[in-house]
């Protein structure tokens, strides 16, 4: 992705969650809706995602499903216990 189309996008991101600045991870499931979002906009079918500190691997079902079936995603957790 050119450094355009990202500005675009994260325009895009900004403008569609500007009414939730300010809450933070302080709100349930705001902060993970906004994470996912980004999949849709950033990722595309057939695209490769890494997980880097995938820890229990609650983003790689989101991926996937932004990736479908040709895409890939590559989870990797850096500190396992």
């Amino acid at each position: 992705m050119n450094l355009p189309a990202a500005q675009s996008s994260l325009d895009t991101i900004n403008a569609r969650y500007d009414g939730l600045r300010g809450f933070g991870n302080t709100t349930g499931n705001y902060f993970e809706a906004i994470i996912h979002s980004h999949y849709s906009i950033l990722l595309s079918l057939g695209g490769v995602a890494f997980d880097l500190g995938a820890c229990t691997g609650q983003h790689n079902v989101a991926l996937a499903q932004v990736a479908g079936r040709r895409g890939c995603v590559l989870a990797f957790e850096l500190l396992p216990d």
